[in-house]
């Protein structure tokens, strides 16, 4: 690589202290990241050399020392080996906020945000995983089918380790940084091939062996060998190919419960996206709806039961029958799947408890009962479209948000309740004459009633008292961007309405209307907020927040508490039910979460 120019110099004082490989290449390395495109500099740069040669330390001293200034972060640091296309690309999505996505989703959500990027992937020459004649045990299949399209995008750099092999030469606006082959620190060095995963027999290959041969002379299930590391069960699924019996010990492993939640989740994706291994009916679909989700190294192992649990539900009652011990205990679970029941918004019947109603897709608003997971009947809506927002009103009526902002009433309307949606319509239908940043864009409810919040796309949120108010509403500017989604709850002496929001900056708001809003945010992300739900409990107020990344966070406001909860699929509705239970809804159908709050929040 060329030197650094003094004017883009990043000061290395705060870095940490170079030596030996990155004190030969380091600086030089962080000037490129500090220059960004400028000066017609390459895009990207490719480390070669043998193994040993100091190829990872190199990347992780610049990924280490990025963050000292703003030029030269990384934005995410996605380590290749034993990764193929679909869960490299699950985990960038992760690191950049957005939640797993597919390689072509992740393509077009970049192209898209034209985010400028700075990527470090070591490895790539070790990426591929699953049967060895398959293309995703390949590390050339995850260069070709995502890595070369991604780093053709002209806002996204990146230092990609390719040990010794061709991976990526061809790519334009490259320049390679060769280590050579002789081993930092020793004489010499044995590099790493194009085909995959360090195959070479070491105590960590003969070790996999020695475990699978006792899985395949043992009994099916293996859970006397809890203390097994993940990287072990993917060695040995890895080396089953080559051991007598493997193959049939891999499929008796793919069809246990317990290994499914505890083994190395990359691993058995791969092996399960092979049709030609056979495993019990169920498994493969329910493995295919939360692969996406399991593949997350920081879950833990309850988290990964009742993702697998939530989606055998869906797909296969008696998978879910088989996973169902490895959940009983967890403080949440799934106890209802409904996909056929889609809903881009929910409302709380507050006159009827246990019911609410439901902004469906394609079948206008229909009435749920939460308990029973079925519709109980529909409301008569004025216009064909899908509400984007909806409260429930005495009647019963409801005020629908469509995705023009324009408020719309619906149902049997008395003659209060039609005079107070007729003066908040043309308050906010005024308001956004006035220009596109006023048009409302959250619609949502106190959880019992009597107070309807509105928010728009300048980042404030209006509170309505929809009994006896005024023909004004309470408002205040909390965010700096579009608010996506508003609730709100009585606090505990009821003096107060509790207003939560949450806007396309990444932050949650709370507001003890009419007392002014707390200074700080509650919550800040670089994920979007999709759905906000609270409601009263005997332990004081609670807050369910579904974000864009396929996270919920459940609060317990008195005292701050949260729990992160992972989702299956992105969250449009929230609503809390009876017995404490969380009602999760979207375009990929309807889930009803059981939550032992006190537990949840240890």
């Amino acid at each position: 690589m060329n030197g650094p120019a003094a004017a883009g110099a990043p000061d290395l004082t705060r870095w940490p202290a170079p030596e030996g490989v990155t004190e030969r290449h380091g600086p030089a390395l962080a000037a490129w990241a500090a220059s960004g495109s400028s000066g017609g500099r390459s895009r990207v740069v490719l480390v070669g050399g043998g193994r040993g040669t100091g190829k990872s330390r190199l990347l992780a001293w610049l990924a280490t020392g990025s963050a000292s200034h703003r030029a030269t972060t990384v934005h995410a640091l996605v380590p290749a080996a034993g990764l193929f296309t679909d869960t490299f690309a699950w985990e960038l999505a992760r690191q950049l906020g957005y939640g797993p996505l597919s390689p072509d989703r992740l393509l077009d959500q970049l192209s898209a945000d034209e985010r400028p990027l700075l990527l470090v992937i070591p490895d790539l020459h070790l990426a591929g995983r699953g049967p060895a004649d398959r293309p995703a045990a390949l590390p050339r299949t995850l260069a070709a089918e995502l890595l070369t399209p991604l780093l053709e995008l002209p806002f996204v750099r990146a230092v990609v380790e390719v040990g010794e092999s061709t991976l990526l030469t061809g790519l334009p606006n490259t320049e390679h940084l060769d280590l050579g082959s002789v081993a930092y620190g020793a004489d010499g060095g044995t590099g790493a091939g194009e085909e995959g995963i360090d195959s070479t027999r070491d105590d960590a290959v003969a070790g996999a062996e020695a475990l699978l041969a006792r899985i395949v002379a043992g009994p099916a299930r293996p859970t006397a060998w809890a203390q097994v590391s993940q990287a072990v069960w993917a060695q040995v699924l890895d080396v089953a190919p080559r051991v007598p019996g493997g193959g049939e010990a891999v499929r008796r492993l793919l069809a246990d419960p317990w290994f499914l939640v505890h083994g190395p989740a990359v691993a058995v994706t791969a092996w399960l996206a092979d049709e030609r291994v056979p495993v019990p009916a169920g498994v493969r679909a329910a493995w295919q709806v939360a692969a996406p989700q399991l593949t997350d190294a920081t879950l833990a192992p309850g988290s990964r039961a009742a993702l697998l649990h939530e989606a055998a539900l869906g797909v296969d009652t008696g998978l879910a029958d088989r996973l169902a011990p490895l959940v009983a205990d967890l403080p949440q679970r799934a106890v209802r799947v409904r996909r056929d029941l889609l809903a881009t918004a929910l409302a709380p019947l507050p006159d009827a408890p246990g019911r609410a109603f439901a902004a469906e897709p394609a079948a206008g608003v229909s009435i749920l009962d939460l308990s029973a997971g079925e519709r109980a009947g529909y409301l008569a809506t004025p216009v064909a479209t899908t509400a984007d927002g909806l409260v429930a009103c005495a009647g019963p009526a409801a005020l629908l948000l469509t995705g023009d902002g324009t408020l719309v009433a619906a149902g049997d309307k008395t003659d209060a309740t039609a005079d107070t949606m007729a003066r908040i319509a043309a308050w906010h239908g005024s308001a956004g004459v006035a220009g596109d940043r006023a048009r409302p864009t959250a619609l949502g409810q106190r959880a019992d009633g009597g107070v309807l919040i509105v928010g728009d796309a300048r980042g404030e949120v209006h509170v309505w008292e929809t009994s006896g108010g005024g023909h004004e509403p309470l408002s205040t500017t909390l965010h700096e961007a579009p608010v996506t989604a508003v609730s709100g709850a009585r606090d505990r002496d009821g003096r107060h309405t509790l207003v939560v929001s949450g806007a396309l900056d990444g932050t949650v708001r709370l507001w003890a209307a009419p007392s002014a809003p707390m200074a700080e945010p509650v919550e800040r992300r670089r994920s979007v907020v999709t759905a906000l739900c609270a409601a009263a409990d005997d332990d004081g107020p609670v807050l369910a927040v579904a974000w864009s990344d396929l996270r919920l966070h459940v609060w317990h406001l008195p005292t701050g508490r949260v729990r992160a909860v992972p989702l299956l699929s992105r969250c449009r509705a929230l609503a809390f039910s009876g017995g404490r239970k969380l009602v999760v809804a979207g375009e990929h159908g309807t889930v009803t979460l059981a939550l032992d709050l006190p537990r949840l929040w240890g």
